[in-house]
């Protein structure tokens, strides 16, 4: 018992040691609750920090007093926890500092709710402490503090005859009323009160609802989606305080269920009868106008979103709690093994598919929902959003042993994705980590009693008592000091039976098909990097008939996997991206097949900080320790060069950041494409080149579905199936809705002397995110040092001759060519050598051996496009590397084989789709963060000529 309660207790442990500096704010601002409520004349004199923290105790509450419920958690996350708010008098005694603050605003504050005395900034004070009390994992207190802010708020309510019109401040009053309400429906929701059952309620004002985006056409919603007219609007605010109320509902049938009293739930007048009705009346009276179909939650920038927080905050948790209120009242485990003892047996097939279809589809959006604000950097903080994931990470823990392959690599993501999640918001809100020790402890009792999978299923063996400390933990299972499984069911073990299918599906005949998988006709159309990995994966999973055509045989000269070299590493702010480059990188170096291609590199990732936001190697880091992948830290430029002392330049400044990664190299590109290209011939596939595999163009029916594709040759290409993988020339072959922007990159090469190859050979890949420039260690075979910048870049406007059959395309690169032109513009040149006087001043003002323009496919937020196009049925997409695809080259044929088959993860479907929602819009093309320097312009005529040269190529 005593070894259970000391591991139970872990995880606050090691937050109260690793969270230093959040309880060094914490202090503050428990001493500013302390000192808003002494009356004036105790406050201290002007040399202690008093008088500085009571005007910031003052803010903060005027802020919670002004943000919606909604944000109340929000506000909290973010100004209880920021470090910047210490005082220097208390440096050296911080936790002390804690202690003593959180025990005397508590007393003094308990001490004046005890008197009835119902003030608004008692009320707000009991709200801050009930916040504090979490953060310090104390939830015994936590809900105490909640009663007697509920009783409180209660007496406050009924001693003014007109509650909310007779305070000062009307608005106040009622956001503070229903923050009293949500920390009740977060903390303890299966005890309810009536304070706020009242017949017609008042909802605080809501923020509005964002200007709508254009018209969109892209597949995600279906075009006889129903939409109605509802007969108010009550603000957003008040949707989410509505189903927030429905779900403190569930949590008391949950106890119910726990505890042996609940109804047979399919009975009228079951409290899941009931549930279940609620859900539908508050889906009726929601209006249209909220829904994701209206608002394109999904479809917005970053920016907007944040720009917005005030109604989106509330829109998300709103969202994400009516979907987990639904996944859960119909959770398998609650119909499987929970009620039925009171069944003898199993409830109606009927009902068991209709809850199994709506746990799985309401948990999806759950993820969905957060995994798209994690992408876009808008964090969600509130703890109820952590207690929900954590409950609803239990449906896909059940799915991921399912029989459909599918449905269970699914189950898989979502899951892994569920205990980042939660890891992460355990950072804010350390009792975060012990349900995700509970998660952990489900699958660690099911991987230890395996069941073989049967024509019935699989069985899966775990202890029931952790699944309810999860749904419906007791004050003993949120306290770290007891065990989880404290109780007298804490030996019983339950077991479920893993299925999606209680009724007999209705699946229509199939007409047994004419071709087998290997005998459709698929051509591709591009031989770089998309086309190649493709070509060959496709092959490896069966296909034969498999031809590539492009202007030229690969390497293909002027495309953007040709080259002397390319960066291999996994540095990214995207943890999809992260995760996937640091297997390919894994591949890179441990299969013999690329040594002699890949060489392994030290590297510095460095910029220089302009604003107290968080800068794109903050979110690299973060990702990196997520995943606990190594890297040092380089507090300054000095301790760049001292470890390199090749660099001899100033290196990134002012207000240098940076770090160290010894993890990573680059690639002989244009080795690791003929390489590619060999395996491919060695495979069967054919290739077809010059004139003859020159695309100007498709033929296609009237249904969408292309037959073939037309040459510069004259003899068109018939085919079953299409894969597009042109890069930057894509954009003038077919309508890319403004989700791609061919761009030009500067690169600059310098021959280095016999000698100088020697001096440089240990110099480190550098690069500088905040201007974009970056180089890599001198090419032994060529002895070319090599340097670009991975900026903005530059646009060329189609002009007659060439190949561009889409009007509304803006940019292309030049026609046909041979080879890069030796020609950059005098501006990209310019910053070439200033980077490389950046780290070695020598070499600044050599002239360059050779200088040209890269082409990217640039994406508005610098993800891959991997789907179908909107326009043809028989066309699939590949591309959008947006400079920074070659890396994953030893994966990235198995994503685009998983795409074109429908298997991806739903997440990274939706990451790589093809998006048509940009067509009409200006505030495009924002990149990833990555990206740095001027601003992307136009090549101007001149420049346009010296790209163009005198004369085009004819092939």
């Amino acid at each position: 018992m005593e070894a259970r309660s000391k591991q139970a207790c872990e995880p606050c442990r090691a937050n109260k040691t690793d969270l230093h500096g959040r309880f060094q704010a914490l202090e503050s601002h428990v001493k500013n609750i302390y000192q808003l409520l002494q009356p004036q004349t105790e406050i201290a004199s002007s040399s202690s920090p008093g008088t500085s923290m009571r005007a910031a105790s003052m803010g903060l509450l005027d802020e919670i007093g002004s943000a919606s419920p909604g944000m109340m958690s929000e506000t909290i996350a973010e100004t209880t926890f920021s470090t910047t708010n210490t005082h220097d008098f208390y440096r050296g005694q911080e936790l002390q500092a804690v202690e003593h603050y959180a025990s005397s605003a508590q007393q003094t504050v308990t001490s004046i709710a005890s008197q009835g005395i119902p003030k608004l900034e008692v009320v707000q004070a009991l709200c801050l402490l009930v916040l504090v009390d979490v953060a310090a994992c104390k939830p015994g207190r936590a809900w105490m503090t909640i009663g007697t802010l509920s009783r409180l708020e209660a007496l406050r309510k009924i001693s003014q005859q007109v509650f909310i019109e007779s305070s000062t401040d009307p608005e106040a009053s009622l956001r503070c009323h229903w923050t009293v309400f949500l920390l009740e429906q977060t903390f303890m929701p299966q005890e309810r009160t009536s304070v706020h059952d009242d017949d017609q309620p008042k909802y605080p004002a809501s923020a509005p609802i964002p200007p709508s985006l254009p018209p969109i056409t892209d597949g995600e919603y279906p075009s006889d989606l129903y939409s109605d007219e509802a007969a108010e609007d009550l603000g957003i605010t008040a949707y989410y305080i509505k189903i927030l109320g429905i779900w403190g509902h569930m949590s008391s049938y949950m106890h119910q269920i726990r505890i042996g009293k609940a109804q047979t739930a399919w009975s009228p007048g079951s409290m899941h009868y009931e549930l279940c009705a609620q859900l539908y009346e508050y889906d009726a009276k929601t209006p249209h106008i909220h829904l994701l179909r209206s608002v394109h939650f999904t479809k917005r920038q970053s920016s907007e979103l944040i720009e917005r927080r005030e109604y989106w905050i509330p829109w998300v948790l709103q969202q994400v709690t009516s979907h987990a209120t639904t996944a859960i009242v119909n959770h398998p485990f609650v119909h499987l093994v929970a009620m039925r003892d009171r069944l003898h047996g199993l409830p109606p097939r009927q009902f068991l598919q209709q809850t199994v279809d709506l746990a799985m589809y309401h948990s999806a959006w759950v993820f969905k929902f957060l995994r798209f604000c994690e992408e876009q950097n808008f964090g969600i903080y509130d703890p109820l959003v952590g207690h929900l994931v954590a409950v609803v990470a239990t449906i896909p823990w059940l799915f991921q042993c399912a029989i459909d392959p599918k449905i269970a690599q699914k189950a898989r993501d979502d899951l892994t994705w569920c205990k980042g999640f939660l890891e992460r918001l355990s950072a804010t809100w350390p009792h975060i980590a012990h349900k995700l020790e509970l998660l952990n402890s489900l699958n660690t009792t099911a991987e230890n009693n395996p069941q073989s999978p049967s024509a019935k299923g699989v069985s899966i063996v775990f202890h029931p008592s952790l699944f309810w400390a999860l749904v419906d933990p007791k004050i003993s299972q949120m306290t770290p000091s007891l065990p989880h499984n404290h109780g007298s069911n804490r030996f019983q073990d339950g077991t479920i039976r893993v299925s999606t299918h209680y009724i007999q599906p209705l699946v229509e005949s199939q007409v047994e098909q004419s071709h087998q998988i290997g005998d459709f006709k698929i051509v591709i159309i591009g031989a770089g990097l998309f086309g190649l990995t493709t070509a060959k994966q496709l092959v490896l999973e069966g296909h034969k008939n498999i031809t590539v055509i492009d202007r030229h045989m690969p390497p293909v000269p002027d495309g953007s996997s040709s080259d002397i070299s390319r960066i291999i590493r996994f540095d990214y702010g995207d943890g999809d991206y992260c995760s996937l480059a640091y297997k390919a990188y894994q591949r890179w170096s441990q299969n013999p097949k690329y040594k002699g291609i890949f060489y392994p590199t030290d590297y510095i990732i460095a910029g220089s900080r302009k604003t107290a936001e968080k800068s794109w190697t903050d979110k690299t880091r973060a990702r990196l320790e997520e995943r606990n992948l190594p890297y040092t830290i380089l507090p300054d430029a000095a301790a760049a060069k001292q470890m390199f002392p090749i660099l001899t330049g100033d290196l990134a400044q002012p207000n240098w950041e940076g770090y160290h990664n010894k993890s990573g190299g680059w690639a002989d590109a244009n080795k690791a494409i003929k390489q590619l290209r060999d395996e491919c011939l060695e495979l069967g596939i054919s290739f077809i080149s010059g004139r003859a595999g020159t695309v100007v163009g498709f033929d296609s029916d009237a249904e969408g579905v292309i037959k073939s594709v037309r040459t510069l040759g004259g003899t068109p290409i018939t085919g079953d199936h299409f894969i597009l993988a042109t890069g930057a020339w894509s954009s003038g072959l077919v309508p890319t809705y403004n989700s791609t922007l061919s761009t030009a990159q500067a690169l600059g090469f310098l021959r280095l002397t016999d000698d100088e190859m020697i001096k440089y050979k240990d110099l480190p890949i550098y690069v500088n995110y905040s201007t974009g420039w970056f180089n890599f260690p001198p090419h032994e075979d060529t002895k070319m040092l090599k340097f670009a910048v991975h900026g903005w870049g530059y646009t060329r406007a189609p002009s007659k001759g060439d190949n561009n059959n889409v009007k509304s395309n803006i940019s292309v690169p030049p026609p046909v060519s041979r080879e890069r032109k030796n020609f950059v513009p005098a501006d990209a040149e310019q910053r070439l050598r200033d980077g490389l006087r950046e780290i070695l001043p020598e070499l600044g003002d050599r002239k360059l051996e050779r200088a040209a323009l890269c082409w990217y496919t640039d994406t508005p937020t610098g993800d891959f496009i991997m789907d179908y196009h909107p326009d043809y049925k028989n066309l699939f997409v590949g591309g959008g590397g947006s400079g920074h695809a070659f890396k994953f080259l030893p994966v990235l044929g198995e994503c685009m084989t998983a795409a074109i088959k429908k298997t991806l993860p739903s997440h990274l479907a939706e990451k790589w789709r093809f998006h048509t929602e940009y067509e009409h819009r200006q505030d495009t093309f924002l990149g990833d963060g990555s990206r740095g320097g001027p601003a992307r312009r136009e090549l101007n005529a001149a420049e346009k000529a010296r790209l163009d040269g005198e004369e085009r190529s004819k092939l």
